[in-house]
């Protein structure tokens, strides 16, 4: 672990927690969940998810965003594999910053609701409306 707050906090992990009061700003965020905290192999986890140091958190982010597939996927993938505080904001900015993302949510086309099946003829009439070049028609 590079990163000096992971490595102070893995410590306490193993070791014992100090006093709130004794703890760096940094370390003060990890003491709420420090109860599912663990080391395995010098790793640092949350859970089962590893806690990831400030260096490699672009990356991740990058990692987790592969494909555009939106927020709800991204945070589903980091849910499995890694955490570090403010995770799911960082993750939601990312994908708010995609033009790719901004693309597909704004370009989503609405579901086709089918209508009733009528049960004898002439019992409903409809017409289809639809816009063509930037005017009404209809069939």
């Amino acid at each position: 672990m590079a990163d000096s707050t992971l490595l102070n906090v893995a410590i306490y992990t193993g070791e014992g927690w100090p006093d709130m009061k004794d703890l760096s700003r940094e370390e003060k965020k990890f003491f709420t969940v420090r109860e599912e905290l663990s080391v395995c192999d010098g790793l640092l986890l949350k859970g089962n998810r590893i806690v990831i140091p400030k260096s490699m958190r672009e990356e991740l982010l990058g990692k987790l965003h592969d494909g555009n597939q939106g927020i709800v996927k991204c945070r589903a993938r980091a849910r499995e594999s890694v955490w570090w505080q403010g995770i799911s904001e960082e993750l939601a900015e990312v994908v708010r910053k995609c033009p790719v993302c901004v693309k597909e949510r704004v370009e989503r086309k609405e579901p086709l609701l089918p209508s009733e099946f009528p049960t004898r003829p002439w019992k409903k009439v409809a017409m289809d409306l639809f816009k063509v070049r930037g005017k009404w028609s209809h069939h």
